[in-house]
């Protein structure tokens, strides 16, 4: 329009100018309403510029004078820059030589002024002299210019993010139904970068068949104004056939048959939320394994505490004794017992570790009486089966920096498969040295060895490597949980082995810092049963649901005449009952089946009748992060079912012992 405007313009003036001489002055102010400034400008035959006539809006423009431009025009150049002077001379040449009109953008820069930029269109006329007479129109863009500036420079860094981001650009004619794309886009559908459009038959080809009907669909029914149109497709590259998946957005472009769009390559960012999902979905199955080993094992150990809790009462009761071939029987169930609640227990500690929740306590621990106390614990077994335990380790060997509990489960898994793998009259060594900031624990055997077959499948769950068939008893479990432990530790476990001559296991582990005290490892011991002390005339009370578990307990009070045991199978009855009897002691199920045991400790506590009596919990949970919670929330002990009764009458006598101020 604007282009429209200027030539009527210049035409009427033309005709004024040509036909009324007078018509310049009379029309003078209505031109100078105009946005811009009308000017002729003159080159004469011998190259002599001049500016005959000018509107007001342009001598300022220029800091000259109307009567200065009409003598010289070249004094408009004073302020324009060298290369845009340049490019007018060229382009007022080409337009005196063609006829054509002239349009052109050149800048201005004054001196202490903001650079300002104009736009003149002007039509040439040759005269009768010989020289050419321009007609134009002049206009100040400024703002024009500075918006395209931005928009420009808003498109460079569109592109330049595109390109980072890897986005590509396209678009689509409704009307010849192609498509058209940028270099990004060509790359995703792997086409040369020259060819930068397809029919859209052939796009369609490059789709997966299943996806096809979509995208058809999708491109023929345009999006509502103000709408985007999504498409993830599977798209086969031009060049290779493989498959990849890309993202399409699709707006239509207001009043044309057009869609303008975007597309990126989306497959690797899909491999990486299906890992994510694959992680999840792992991390949820575990936190699901883990709850249900914490559930199976609480509904297996609360039937085994009434098994192996009568089992040892029989074997105490030295008033009623069994004949010897019972006791033997006695001894199997108690054996089988024993094993199914190492399994238990091995496989919560396989589940315990892999999710996390075994808790790293290390620490300085001198190595030696650890080792003492594990050979000890062996040494049944190792006299069983005729093998000796050696060890040499020196007494002022280093401390390492581990967690005293983990690290005797290692040491005792590493004894217990060296001599029960061994042949007879064969030996285990233990030794230990010093190798820069890592200690190394050695335990080998004479035994049968591995071949490298059996190896590789070492520390499979479960996998006995073929012991099943021999008359070793085990569970494929302790070494899967040496290992994971050792690991926890930051550690490493290696092995070696020969069949026929016997297996090596190396324990390479941290040493302590030189300024930590090192603790013996007492407390990784089992307390030993104390020696039982005076009459206490006290009662205890226990609250405890399970019939079997309740008649067990009054099986072990009744041999102890001193004591009363008083049983109730609710929270609410345990607590009217505390209240009502004033018991020495507590004994608290954790699974009552009108509330929790936290609950009723919680309740206990708060009322001052009761708030002082000592409460101990009992439950087939046997988890560390259950045992500390009941610990932190005011528990004085937590038995775990099935009950090692020595220990229990050890405990309760020491509680009972002090709270009668013995």
């Amino acid at each position: 329009m604007q282009g429209k405007h200027s030539s009527a313009v210049q035409h009427a003036t033309r005709n004024l100018m040509r036909h009324r001489p007078g018509a310049t002055a009379e029309f003078g102010i209505s031109l100078d309403k105009l946005p811009g400034g009308m000017f002729q400008l003159f080159r004469s035959i011998d190259g002599h510029w001049t500016a005959p006539w000018v509107g007001r809006e342009i001598p300022p423009l220029f800091r000259t004078s109307a009567n200065a431009l009409a003598l010289d025009a070249t004094a408009a150049a004073d302020w324009v820059p060298a290369e845009d002077r340049e490019r007018l001379k060229i382009s007022l040449t080409h337009s005196r030589d063609s006829g054509q009109t002239l349009k052109a953008r050149f800048r201005l820069q004054p001196p202490d002024t903001p650079e300002r930029w104009c736009e003149i269109t002007a039509t040439p006329e040759l005269s009768f002299s010989g020289g050419t007479m321009w007609h134009g129109f002049l206009i100040d863009v400024t703002r024009d210019e500075q918006t395209n500036r931005e928009l420009r420079s808003l498109h460079r860094r569109w592109t330049l993010a595109a390109r980072a981001a890897g986005i590509g650009v396209l678009e689509f004619d409704l009307g010849t139904a192609i498509l058209s794309f940028d270099a990004i886009a060509c790359a995703h559908h792997g086409i040369e970068a020259e060819q930068t459009w397809l029919g859209l038959s052939e796009w369609l080809e490059m789709v997966r068949a299943e996806d096809r009907l979509v995208a058809s669909t999708a491109l023929a029914s345009p999006p509502i104004d103000g709408f985007a149109e999504c498409l993830v497709l599977q798209v086969a590259s031009a060049n290779t056939g493989d498959a990849r998946t890309l993202e399409y957005m699709f707006q239509a472009v207001n009043d044309e048959r057009r869609l303008v769009g975007t597309c990126r390559d989306i497959t690797q960012q899909l491999s990486v939320e299906a890992l994510r999902r694959d992680k999840l979905a792992a991390e949820k199955a575990n936190h699901s394994k883990g709850e249900f080993m914490s559930r199976v094992s609480h509904e297996l150990r609360t039937p085994l505490n009434g098994i192996l809790g009568f089992v040892q009462l029989m074997a105490l009761d030295r008033s009623n004794p069994l004949p010897p071939l019972n006791m033997q029987r006695l001894d199997v169930i108690e054996q089988s017992g024993n094993r199914l609640l190492a399994l238990i227990d091995q496989l919560l500690d396989v589940a315990r570790i892999e999710e996390g929740r075994w808790t790293m306590r290390p620490r300085a621990i001198d190595l030696p009486p650890l080792v003492d106390q594990c050979v000890a614990a062996a040494y049944p077994l190792s006299q069983a089966r005729g093998v000796e335990v050696l060890v040499e380790i020196a007494p002022e060997a280093s401390a390492l920096h581990v967690d005293p509990e983990a690290m005797q489960q290692v040491l005792s898994n590493l004894l217990a498969n060296a001599i029960k793998y061994n042949r007879a009259n064969g030996k285990v060594r233990v030794r230990f040295q010093v190798r820069g900031k890592t200690g190394r624990l050695v335990v080998d055997d004479t035994g049968i060895g591995m071949s490298e077959a059996q190896l590789a499948m070492l520390f499979e769950p479960f996998n006995r490597l073929g012991a099943e068939q021999t008359a070793v008893r085990g569970s494929g479990l302790g070494l899967v949980i040496t290992q994971k432990l050792v690991h926890a530790m930051g550690g490493t476990l290696d092995v070696r082995s020969v069949v026929g001559r016997g297996s090596r296991f190396q324990v390479l582990l941290p040493l302590a810092d030189h300024d930590q005290t090192a603790d013996s490892g007492d407390d990784a011991r089992r307390a030993e049963p104390s020696e039982w002390g005076g009459d206490l005339p006290q009662t205890v009370l226990y609250i405890e649901d399970d019939e079997v578990n309740t008649l067990l307990m009054k099986q072990v009070f009744c041999g102890q005449p001193a004591l009363t045991l008083r049983t109730e199978t609710t929270g609410e009855r345990g607590i009217a009952a505390a209240i009502e009897t004033q018991p020495s002691l507590i004994l608290l199920d954790l699974h009552l089946a009108d509330t929790s045991g936290f609950d009723v400790l919680r309740r206990l506590r708060a009322n001052p009748k009761t708030g002082h009596i000592r409460c101990i919990a009992v439950s087939a949970d046997a988890l560390p992060s259950q045992i500390e919670q009941a610990m932190a929330m005011g528990f004085d002990g937590y038995w775990t079912k099935p009950l090692d009764l020595p220990r229990v009458m050890s405990e309760l006598k020491a509680v009972l012992r002090a709270e009668a101020g013995g």
